[in-house]
């Protein structure tokens, strides 16, 4: 997102809210090596953020940050990724979570799900946008074996479901104990379940993942999470928790909605296992999702600069070129 406003001529900066004493530059350094192509200069936040044509929190932690230090006539956005309050139980930080949405900032969401939940429980609207995928990396090989179940893990967030999934898989053990299971993207759950553990993976290598598993399993209960559209351009059926606010955010009939209990995704992680072996070529003959993260990139780009276009910020270049700061 940051390299698509870059590359219509605005200069972005990412700050840092270092409230707990990290070493600026290895903060930097870390930034600079894992986004090597990141098109910013790298900032700190002090006592005022001030300077800026529009500024943009990425996180209800960095919206408070936002509110209260931000100063002067600049745009102020809210990209929000996750309907964030759920990531905790009904305290303190849950209602610091959801209380971020009532600043209000102009509030760009990542799918309607989020939109949803916001207006639903503080009457702010958000602007939405679509979720994409990386079409250059995720894409289904022709020919080659599919066995197993791809199992995205994470055990450090609860809103990936980790728990619940455990108890899914020991019920396919159970059901079918030859399949193998794998788990990637965090460190080995632990599980009862025989499984092997594949850890975190370069994405080139999920992808080979992807391509030689017979059904995919993903929780996530904040937002869609971006694997089960990898999944799909890899020819790979992944099983989602059901919520029908999530369902337009994926909206792709290969898509196996379970119900999220340890026997309702043991069904449909076994019918998912069906349906690949019934295939005559991987797991399913439609066309991968064609909605990439260029579609996003632009309607976040054309969405901020729309708001920053008006009374306020009428900089340009000589050749008409949007001049501004974010």
């Amino acid at each position: 997102m940051v390299n698509a406003l870059a590359a219509r001529g605005v200069r972005c900066t990412v700050l840092l809210y270092n409230r707990h004493g990290v070493d600026p530059a290895a903060a930097v350094a870390v930034i600079r090596r894992h986004w090597p192509g990141l098109k910013a200069d790298i900032g700190f936040v002090d006592e005022e953020i001030s300077g800026y044509d529009m500024c943009v929190a990425s996180s209800w932690e960095t919206a408070h940050v936002l509110a209260r230090r931000s100063v002067g006539p600049m745009h102020r956005f809210y990209f929000v990724q996750d309907y964030e309050p759920y990531f905790y139980p009904r305290g303190s930080l849950y209602s610091l979570a959801e209380d971020s949405y009532r600043f209000g900032f102009t509030h760009i969401a990542l799918g309607p799900m989020v939109a949803a939940e916001i207006r639903r429980h503080t009457a702010a609207e958000a602007l939405v946008v679509p979720f994409g995928c990386d079409a250059t990396t995720y894409a289904r090989h022709e020919g080659g074996t599919r066995d197993g179940v791809a199992v995205f893990a994470r055990r450090d967030a609860e809103r990936r479901g980790a728990v619940l999934a455990g108890l899914a898989l020991l019920e396919v053990h159970r059901r079918r104990p030859d399949v193998i299971l794998r788990t990637f993207g965090g460190p080995d759950p632990g599980w009862e379940v025989p499984h092997e553990h594949v850890g975190v993976l370069q994405p080139a290598e999920l992808n080979n993942l992807y391509n030689r598993s017979s059904a995919g399993l993903v929780l996530s209960f904040t937002n869609v999470s971006l694997v089960p559209g990898e999944m799909l351009r890899a020819g790979l059926i992944p099983v989602v928790n059901d919520d029908p606010l999530v369902r337009p955010c994926l909206d792709d009939p290969r898509v196996k909605w379970a119900r999220p209990t340890p026997i309702g995704l043991a069904d449909a992680i076994c019918q998912a296992i069906d349906h690949a072996a019934g295939q005559a070529g991987p797991a399913a003959a439609e066309a991968a999702r064609e909605v990439t993260w260029a579609t996003t990139e632009e309607a976040v780009a054309e969405l901020m600069l729309h708001r920053v276009r008006g009374p306020h910020n009428r900089r340009r270049s000589e050749s008409g070129e949007q001049r501004c700061r974010i």
